[in-house]
């Protein structure tokens, strides 16, 4: 069985203890599809679009289900449009079966045994499962080189190009992104699994108030001396933590280089502006 999984900070540790490999398809970008174009705002999560337009030309029509984390920006109407498209007939007959897994951050009782019957739902949409799965291996941390440390915070991205550009100036040590989808694919069985959604203070649902703690800790231990901060021009979710951000940086002595709005697949054109800000560091 072949499963697609769109949202950013998918469970892979969880996915793996149920017998599933989800394969993900948040971030790759899509042309428009003339069929479902017109019914999409501009405004709409550009990972959430890309992904109805990729739905909607059949470019997921090899897999068997698609499943959307409520848990990520975006996941939620796109999951809606989804499901409208399909009862339009705009999907293609080969698209793959649609279903929205509600898994809440927390470690109530109450969270625990609602996450248990989101599963069970879940086992219900696609069937038996297999036994467990290896967990996914971690990517290989490279070696810090010279030059400033920085740290990539805000909005998720969906090509490497700022990653890059950051990293000729000096190491990139911290990336909120990708920190976000490693402890969110973290654990061996369910009940690790679901601790490690829990304890994510990364995640964009995280009904506790550890983002900004998180952070201050990040930038203390990894002795970041650069805070490099960006959003999606229609962010309506993380620009309002800018304000913690800078007084966190402050108080540990860190700069904060405030990139303001950036595209989220940016070309180099995009940030041509911004190159300058990222003198290659001496070797």
């Amino acid at each position: 069985m072949r499963i697609a999984a769109f949202g950013h900070g998918l469970p892979h540790g969880l996915f793996a203890a149920l017998g599933l490999r989800a394969e993900d398809v948040t971030l790759a970008p899509a042309p428009a599809d003339p069929k479902i174009a017109p019914f999409l705002e501009p405004f709409m999560d550009p990972f959430a679009a890309s992904l109805l337009h990729r739905l909607a030309g059949g470019a997921l029509d090899g897999c068997d289900a698609l499943i959307f984390l409520r848990e990520s920006p975006g996941a939620l109407p796109a999951f809606h449009y989804a499901c409208e498209f399909e009862r339009r007939g705009l999907l293609p007959p080969q698209a793959p079966r649609l279903h929205l897994l509600n898994l809440i951050p927390a470690a109530t009782p109450a969270a625990e045994a609602y996450n248990r019957t989101e599963l069970d739902r879940l086992r219900a949409t696609l069937g038996p499962f297999g036994p467990p799965l290896p967990p996914p291996s971690p990517p290989a941390a490279p070696a810090p080189g010279p030059g400033p440390r920085h740290a990539l915070l805000g909005a998720p991205l969906g090509n490497g190009r700022l990653h890059r550009l950051i990293a000729r100036a000096g190491p990139l040590v911290f990336d909120q992104q990708a920190e976000d989808a490693a402890r969110a694919a973290a654990g061996t069985t369910l009940s690790e699994a679901l601790a490690a959604q829990a304890a994510n203070p990364f995640a964009a649902r995280q009904p506790a108030d550890a983002y900004s703690p998180a952070i201050a800790r990040e930038i203390a231990s990894r002795r970041i001396a650069r805070v490099v901060w960006q959003v999606d021009p229609h962010d309506d979710l993380w620009g309002w933590l800018a304000p913690d951000i800078r007084r966190i940086a402050a108080a540990a002595g860190a700069d904060v280089l405030d990139l303001g709005t950036l595209p989220r697949w940016p070309s180099d054109a995009d940030l041509a502006a911004v190159a300058a800000l990222f003198p290659e560091a001496p070797r």
